[in-house]
């Protein structure tokens, strides 16, 4: 009995328990295959160009990319360097159905590049499959690391302006979609780092590529293997021949920290050859042939004090989010792993690292003026230029600054009260170039007129506060930037600035000989206690500066400072922000976006950038020095 009612039991359930499935049809596109066949850089003039691979690689093969196997470009040994700009990347692609096998499928899909940016130009975003095989382009930029190409049977991803459709998307097909979906092989590039995602793509200083980017520079030992920097070799020391640049571990140095967040240089960052040809307006090159930085810093915006670092300390890795802010690329959303403590060590270790990143310091060929008497309007502020990359190289890295001189006036030009100061930009009136208003073009009647003809003057030293040093009080009050002013071309053993030699001039006074006599002069454009032989330079305006407080007495080098475009009114670089001593930061103010770029030719004619008396007598050509009383 006991057996009937078990085996009654085992059959009951077992017919509980049987159902069917229904497994489907195996037709209909199921994949795709994706096979790119050729990759090329997109230039600013839409031409293609070979992309270059990492120079570790090109040395195993000669000196040149097209000297590296095309079968071995973008392998995980031989990386794609990371573009300033778009890639064009040709594709051939095949529908498969749900077994894998070929399909005749007709109609359009989509593509996807990942990591990266597809083009706004849709054309260059989907293709259309006959009998089930196609060839198709796309183009994406902000590609980096291991990278795929997907095709994908979905609408396409519209583009948005103005509230609305950017552009004209292709229709959608009407049997609807099937979301199927294929992708590439890996295409391997360069890891990010933060010259990588620093420098500016073409010629306009004011964001970087990698905008809305989540990025991570760097890698930690237990992730597999530390990231190598991969530099190419260059000739450094000017004796013609090109120096070895092994490669080095991705060392980031915190050289200094804010309430709210720090400040990170890549010290092992690749030196930047200087750009000199006509697209880049170059007013005088470095006579090093490189910039004076390497993109290779960063402010990490974190909220609050980042508790646990000093500057000194080492990271592993950075993540976060690339944003800009004011036209400064900060690092939002961070996270970070951490190398080395340097307050764990004795105190005569804390700055062993600092000591391997000396502060880069300011002179007037950096912030941008022709290497000629005649002065331009942006002459009065460093670094006023989009196309300036000898300022941006250096941006939120360690600088420092000779004989600077502090305001003597401080000036509230917020009239109407509402806690801001309009910008203001180099433009043209009548064919003369000025400051102004930024909107372009320009409206009939300035709204902030007042107020902006306020701040023109005080940051720029004209109106009534010719030879004065006048900072913009809401500017200082809201953000703790003021103008300083550099110290004027001429001799360096005066205390000027020597980097620009066709700026000085000599002056004949008499044909009568004289004894050769000290003769003082006051420092920088107008400091104190300065004293040189024989002829005097021609003088134009003062350079001038914003930067957050400091301790450095007019006179004395303001070192350790943190070069960074700050929030200013008047989008004026040369302004300094935030941090406090030998922290305090040195930034270059905002550009506001419709700010113009100085034409190379005829732009001269009328400026009011400096400054141009002079004395002169008629003579033999004899230079003599001017009496003690005289003025320039």
């Amino acid at each position: 009995m006991k057996k009937q009612w078990l085996l009654l039991a085992a059959t009951a359930a077992s017919l509980s328990g049987c159902f069917s499935v229904d497994s489907g049809t195996t037709q209909g596109v199921g994949s795709f295959r994706v096979v790119v066949q050729s990759i090329s850089a997109v230039s600013a003039s839409g031409s293609l160009q070979p992309l270059e691979v990492v120079p570790s690689c090109i040395k195993l093969y000669g000196t040149r990319t097209d000297q590296v196997p095309a079968n071995l470009r973008g392998t995980a040994d031989c990386r794609y360097v990371v573009p300033n700009g778009q890639v064009e990347l040709l594709l051939d692609v095949t529908a498969l159905d749900k077994t894998g096998k070929p399909f005749d499928f007709n109609g359009p899909v989509t593509f996807k590049v990942v990591p990266g940016d597809l083009s706004n130009d849709y054309s260059y975003t989907w293709m259309t499959l006959a009998r089930g095989r196609g060839n198709g382009k796309v183009r994406a930029e902000h590609v980096y690391g291991e990278v795929r190409v997907w095709a994908v049977d979905e609408p396409i991803e519209l583009h948005y302006t103005d509230a609305g459709v950017a552009g004209t998307p292709p229709p959608e097909p009407d049997g609807g979609r099937s979301y199927a979906a294929g992708s590439s092989e890996p295409l391997f590039f360069q890891e990010p780092t933060l010259s990588a995602v620093q420098s500016p793509q073409g010629y306009d200083n004011r964001s970087s590529p990698f905008v809305g980017q989540f990025v991570t520079i760097g890698r930690a030992p237990e992730s597999g293997s530390v990231l190598y920097q991969n530099c190419p070799d260059l000739d450094l020391n000017g004796d013609g021949q090109p120096d070895p640049q092994p490669a080095k571990p991705v060392t980031l140095l915190v050289t200094g920290t804010d309430p709210s967040g720090f400040f990170v240089t890549d010290i092992t960052a690749c030196p930047v050859r200087e750009d000199t040809s006509s697209a880049a307006q170059v007013r005088a090159p470095e006579p090093s042939g490189f910039l004076p930085g390497s993109f290779g810093s960063m402010f990490v915006y974190n909220y609050s004090f980042p508790e646990g670092l000093d500057p000194g300390d080492l990271l592993w890795t950075l993540s976060g989010s690339i944003q800009e802010f004011t036209s400064t690329t900060q690092l939002t959303f961070p996270s970070w792993t951490v190398r080395e403590r340097v307050r764990e060590l004795p105190p005569e270790q804390w700055n062993k690292y600092l000591d391997l990143n000396p502060p880069v310091e300011i002179n007037l060929r950096h912030c941008g003026l022709d290497n000629t008497m005649a002065p331009f309007v942006t002459d009065t502020t460093c670094g006023h230029n989009r196309r300036n990359m000898k300022m941006e190289s250096l941006e939120s890295g360690l600088v420092k600054l000779r004989r600077v001189r502090f305001p003597q006036t401080f000036k509230n030009c917020d009239f109407n009260g509402d806690g801001s100061v309009p910008f203001f930009c180099e433009t043209t009136v009548n064919g003369e170039w000025v400051w102004a208003g930024c909107a372009f073009p320009a409206p009939a009647v300035d709204p902030d007129l007042e107020e902006r003809t306020c701040n023109i003057q005080c940051t720029n030293g004209a109106g009534p506060y010719l030879n004065t040093v006048c900072t913009e009080k809401a500017q200082f009050t809201n953000f703790g930037q003021f103008v300083v002013e550099l110290p004027g071309p001429g001799p360096r053993e005066a205390g000027l600035d020597d980097t620009l030699i066709n700026r000085r001039q000599e002056v004949l006074l008499s044909d009568t000989s004289s004894k050769e006599a000290l003769l003082g002069l006051r420092g920088g454009c107008r400091g104190e206690h300065l004293v040189r032989r024989g002829h005097l330079p021609a003088r134009g305006r003062c350079q001038r500066h914003r930067r957050q407080h400091g301790r450095a007495a007019a006179g004395q080098d303001a070192q350790g400072r943190h070069l960074q475009r700050g929030r200013g009114h008047g989008g004026l670089p040369g302004r300094a922000v935030g941090g406090g001593d030998p922290g305090a930061a040195l930034h270059r103010g905002a550009q506001h976006p419709y700010a113009r770029a100085p034409h190379d030719e005829g732009r001269r004619a009328g400026a009011e950038g400096g400054l141009r008396r002079e004395q002169h007598r008629r003579g033999s050509g004899q230079a003599v020095p001017l009496p003690a009383r005289s003025h320039l």
